[in-house]
């Protein structure tokens, strides 16, 4: 009996031993992948999942590339976060989702990543939000519009920018002020394009009914629109707005004027591309028929930028030799946002981080950063910031540069 109950102890010990030897190792696991600030000399990692490649929007992916290594250089100059350097983790997004997911998984579990920024197209986005379940990290988005985003409820993304439904409830009102009676949207097969076209249809039931809104859709990665706009050409609408991204959209504005349809509608931009390079594309696509051109956008030369952020808009401009537009002061913002949860926290674990972002109330390049967080079901108004107003603007000039843009709606 004594040597069964030897037996049963010694077990019960080793089993206490191997539990403690577990839980230890389980924290040291945490501390390593989550870096605690004392004592160490490891950098700050983030992750730059972004578009630098054709047929993804490589364009933005390049400016938002931008904006990580000017942070990172502007950061490190001042001796970093919390004494620790911070360093990039660089990936192309491309178009393929199981890919951008396997770049995430890479970039925390083998990087140890603290937060990320940079998902473009929401065909890409939304997957790797919803990735980070698995994979817990910091994301940032600003121009994915894909409502189910944020609508998804998602713990540890955060949304420094507009959604489809928020982005049509704007552009409608401008509609309204034009009066149109017939508009059309050609839009891309994706969860940004027939996301955004479907918020148009079912908004307008409820606040325009006697609007009357056509659609014809593309698949995203095509290069001839003739006969989508040929199509459209035959719907006789008052106004074309174009859901697409870059590169595509800058070949259908081209195309729209090759086959004269300027002479039977007038045309919208689904968002601000012509602005996101200074106008550079624009001008070099359309040249003089980029005149009179007009966008929807969520930044105007009478707003005002906040002084926390005039540093990095001198430096944004000595790199690209343009004036940053909004949604570029937007990823710098997360980036800020990231900074300040890291250095208040003192931890990178993605769960503190997360709790107090949720809370967060700084100033932002262009309005109050604050999160709303409606628990309804099915609402993207989660880890979602509000601070915006749209603006349509218009090329008066050959070659005028964004910044010289008429502010068309609201009337200044």
């Amino acid at each position: 009996m004594k040597k069964v109950a030897v037996n049963a102890l010694t077990k019960s010990v080793a089993a206490i031993i191997s539990a403690l030897i577990a839980i230890s190792a389980a924290t040291v696991g945490v501390l390593l992948l989550y870096g605690g600030f004392q004592g160490t000399s490891e950098t700050i990692k983030i992750g730059v999942l972004t578009p630098l490649s054709a047929p993804a929007d490589f364009t933005s992916g390049k400016l938002i590339l931008s904006v990580a290594e000017i942070f990172r250089d502007y950061v490190n100059e001042k001796g970093g976060i919390k004494s620790r350097r911070v360093e990039l983790v660089v990936e192309d997004q491309t178009l393929d989702p199981a890919k951008a997911v396997a770049s995430l998984q890479r970039m925390v579990t083998e990087k140890r990543i603290v937060g990320l920024i940079g998902p473009w197209e929401s065909l890409i986005a939304l997957p790797v939000a919803r990735a980070t379940n698995d994979y817990p990290t910091i994301m940032f988005v600003t121009y994915s519009w894909a409502d189910a985003i944020t609508a998804d409820k998602p713990k540890y993304v955060f949304r420094v920018g507009v959604y489809n439904s928020l982005f049509a409830a704007h552009l409608l009102d401008y509609v309204k002020w034009r009066g149109y009676k017939h508009v059309a949207v050609l839009t891309e097969q994706s969860p940004y394009g027939l996301g955004f076209r479907d918020a148009m249809i079912s908004l307008a039931r409820e606040r325009l009914p006697e609007l009357q809104i056509s659609s014809v859709e593309a698949p995203q990665d095509k290069v001839d629109f003739s006969a989508e706009l040929l199509k459209i050409k035959d719907l006789k609408p008052q106004l074309l707005v174009v859901a697409f991204n870059l590169p595509a959209i800058a070949q259908i504005n081209k195309q729209f004027y090759e086959l004269g349809l300027d002479k039977q509608m007038e045309i919208i931009q689904g968002h601000d591309w012509p602005a996101w390079d200074g106008g550079k594309t624009w001008w070099e696509t359309l040249g003089e028929k980029g005149v009179g051109g007009r966008y929807p956008t969520y930044y105007s030369p009478n707003m005002k930028i906040s002084p926390a952020c005039e540093d990095f808009r001198r430096l944004y401009k000595e790199k690209t030799g343009a004036e940053p537009v909004h949604w570029i002061f937007w990823y710098w913002d997360s980036l800020r946002i990231l900074q300040k949860a890291i250095e208040d926290t003192g931890s990178t674990d993605p769960n503190v981080l997360a709790s107090y972002i949720e809370k967060i109330d700084m100033e932002g390049c262009t309005g109050r950063i604050r999160f709303v967080n409606d628990p309804t079901p099915g609402s993207p108004m989660w880890h979602q910031w509000m601070e915006m107003t749209q603006f349509v603007m218009e090329f008066t000039e050959l070659n005028q540069p964004v910044e010289k843009t008429k502010q068309i709606y609201p009337p200044p």
